[in-house]
């Protein structure tokens, strides 16, 4: 009888969650909403990054970021500054965004006083010595992966769908090393509230979660995380991403976002 009524339960489960998954919305245009959420029009903030390496040492740097999304396009534009340690002070970067060509990615080293562009497949390396990669920070273009909800999950108190991207080409894995992404995408707002990714041999490489987030009320669908952690699963080196003092600042201009900018923070 007990294992009557278990299997019962369990396809009371299975029926439910089909039901739910039958009524689920359109992936690709949930994944287009969820990349919605954190375009803000433009903004201004302190980051503190906790770099913990895979033999559990700490290393802290403390970076200004600006952000800017063109309200035609939905472009973005990500500009960070280390401020602190000393060693690198100076030392920056410049994500922009592009629909139908490749994104520009940018450093400016200070000590050689070096402004250079880095290759499109740069997108998958570290952002500012985190876990995070260039593309996770930017984020990943929902045209460039195909979608599938899985099924529904909570976390931390929220209903979301959990959904599957798989590339669109070995161009998307070799530009963001990733063979496969799934999100948890809340089903009232679609903040993307936690992503999984695995690397180009098909194993578990980062979690990446968003803790502490805030609704940007003069943005109306827009989110801000103000602590993101994110987990090497490999080798467990981690980052803790800390925002301080943010300022909504929808009136950037284009010019703070182009590459001679970087010049002009030292």
């Amino acid at each position: 009888m007990i294992r009557l009524l278990s299997l019962s339960c369990l396809l009371l489960a299975f029926a439910g969650n089909c039901q739910a998954i039958e009524n689920a919305p359109d992936a690709l245009q949930l994944m287009q909403r969820s990349a919605a959420t954190v375009k803000l029009r433009g903004a201004r903030m302190n980051m503190v990054f906790e770099l913990r390496n895979a033999s559990g040492n700490l290393r802290k740097r403390e970076v200004e970021t600006l952000i800017r999304t063109q309200s035609d396009s939905g472009e973005s534009s990500r500009r960070a500054l280390y401020l602190l340690p000393a060693e690198v002070r100076g030392l920056a970067s410049l994500l922009i965004e592009h629909q139908g060509r490749d994104d520009e990615l940018w450093v400016y080293l200070p000590a050689a006083k070096r402004l250079r562009r880095l290759l499109a497949d740069g997108k998958r390396d570290s952002f500012m010595g985190t876990v995070l990669s260039n593309a996770d920070v930017l984020g990943h273009k929902p045209e460039d992966w195909h979608h599938n909800i899985v099924g529904e999950d909570e976390y931390e108190g929220h209903k979301c769908w959990r959904v599957v991207s798989l590339p669109r080409g070995d161009a998307v894995i070799q530009n963001s090393g990733y063979s496969r992404r799934e999100s948890w995408i809340d089903q009232q707002t679609a903040f993307n509230w936690r992503m999984d990714t695995w690397d180009e041999q098909g194993q578990a490489l980062k979690r990446i979660e968003n803790h502490r987030v805030q609704a940007i009320s003069q943005q109306p669908g827009a989110f801000q995380a103000y602590e993101v952690s994110a987990q090497q699963l490999q080798d467990q080196a981690s980052s803790r991403i800390l925002v301080q003092d943010f300022v909504f600042l929808p009136q950037l201009k284009a010019e703070a976002f182009a590459p001679n900018a970087l010049q002009q923070d030292e």
